[in-house]
């Protein structure tokens, strides 16, 4: 009789702690999906904040009616053409291996040009046989720490900085974002360290890298976990432009 009413005991221990557990899950059942919606909505926002530093291009824009401009484009758009990934206008991403990371955190040596500037226009150009993109980045120079004298750089006067990647926009409305694993882009309206490389055939400067100046704070241009410039990330910018006043 004893063994009976032990093993009815259990047996109501075990269906009241069953009936806890529905009602406590039900109970947090509302939480649970408000937080994955919460969630699912800061990944959204992350992802669409990283994906606006890159410029925009219709996939049939028009060439520039400006001379000059055309011309250089169409020289420098050369570098891009046969890209090895062509944008596709049903890719979600597409995304370029990246190679010549600098070796240091501050890659004066193999840097063709050390400028300090402020990024006022930006706008992303699709290669002449448009199976490429990469962006065009106008920056005010504010003072070079180092120049290749081609051509010498006066503060206040402005420059044309190029970068591989760029979202392109189809006539669907799809959006195509073309990009180097790691590396960022600079926005508009913020002030850069920037270590450009000379292209000897068109003489265009390409952004080997850079730290954003913000806050009095430094923050590096590129993403990667692995990337030398993580050395510098959020210190006061006065150590990191001593420093490379020292390093040039």
């Amino acid at each position: 009789m004893n063994y009976r009413k032990g093993w009815l005991s259990l047996l109501f221990t075990a269906i009241f702690l069953i009936l806890a557990g529905f009602v406590v899950v039900n109970a947090f059942k509302p939480v649970l999906q408000n937080t994955q919606k919460a969630n699912q909505q800061s990944n959204s926002s992350n992802k669409n904040d990283f994906e606006s530093q890159f410029p925009v291009v219709d996939c049939n824009a028009p060439e520039s009616t400006d001379p000059g401009k055309k011309a250089r484009r169409r020289a420098v758009g050369a570098k891009y053409d046969k890209a090895s990934l062509p944008i596709d206008p049903s890719s979600e991403q597409i995304t370029h291996i990246n190679e010549g990371e600098p070796l240091t955190a501050l890659p004066v040596k193999t840097s063709s040009v050390v400028l300090i500037g402020k990024v006022t226009d930006a706008e992303a150009v699709l290669s002449n046989d448009h199976t490429g993109v990469y962006s065009e980045f106008t920056v005010r120079v504010e003072e070079v720490l180092k120049s290749d004298g081609q051509p010498p750089f006066i503060g206040g006067e402005t420059v044309t900085l190029e970068r591989l990647g760029g979202r392109v926009r189809f006539p669907s409305g799809h959006i195509t974002l073309s990009m180097v694993t790691g590396t960022g882009m600079p926005r508009v309206g913020k002030r850069y360290a920037f270590f450009l490389v000379r292209n000897p055939q068109d003489f265009s400067l390409y952004i080997h890298t850079g730290y954003e100046l913000t806050g009095g704070r430094a923050f590096p241009l590129d993403t990667s976990s692995q990337h030398p410039t993580k050395a510098y990330k959020g210190l006061e910018e006065a150590k990191l432009l001593k420093d490379l006043r020292a390093e040039v």
